[in-house]
């Protein structure tokens, strides 16, 4: 995506992709993660922990309400087949193969269920701030995202209740 969307005046995809590196939110992120757990410091910084914990809570309402803020309707219009294959394939086809998956390696009721589970929800809101950095189509996937993420309040329960069925899991069901 670097390569497509990056600035073409740059020396080399190497030089491009380090410098892309180094301005993503999300990677500046995660390293900051690892040098704090790294260095053991979590706790003694009270006020660290207590901005991050307030900040990790309000994450998932922002990005949904900045993907809400970029919706244009019209742009589903342009991609109505593509918007149903991707919603069919990752609210019905990727769970339908994980269960397979866990069929195949022999997993017990418990773990099978909760694997459905984690792979049930919708595309990853993050996905568009990836979008809107690297030059992609944002409007789009913030469609892709507003219909996921409704889609699954009617998806998700019958996939809880069908991976129930399927690997006897009886527990919940009682």
């Amino acid at each position: 995506m670097v390569s497509l969307h990056g600035n073409k005046n740059s020396k080399s995809l190497s030089s491009l992709l380090i410098k892309e590196l180094f301005k993503n939110p999300l990677i500046l992120s995660i390293a900051a993660g690892v040098l704090v757990n790294l260095a053991d410091i979590g706790d003694f910084v009270i006020l660290l922990t207590d901005i991050t914990g307030i900040l990790a809570r309000a994450t998932l309402p922002l990005v949904l309400l900045a993907v809400g803020a970029s919706l244009r309707l019209h742009a589903l219009k342009s991609s109505t087949r593509l918007l149903v294959f991707s919603t069919s394939a990752r609210l019905v086809g990727f769970p339908l193969c994980i269960g397979i998956g866990c069929t195949i390696l022999g997993l017990g009721p418990l773990e099978a269920c909760v694997a459905i589970l984690f792979g049930a929800v919708p595309t990853a809101t993050s996905g568009y701030a990836l979008a809107k950095q690297l030059g992609g189509n944002a409007s789009i996937l913030s469609v892709f995202i507003s219909v996921q993420t409704g889609l699954t309040l009617l998806t998700l329960p019958f996939t809880v209740w069908f991976s129930q069925i399927w690997f006897g899991y009886n527990s919940l069901l009682n």
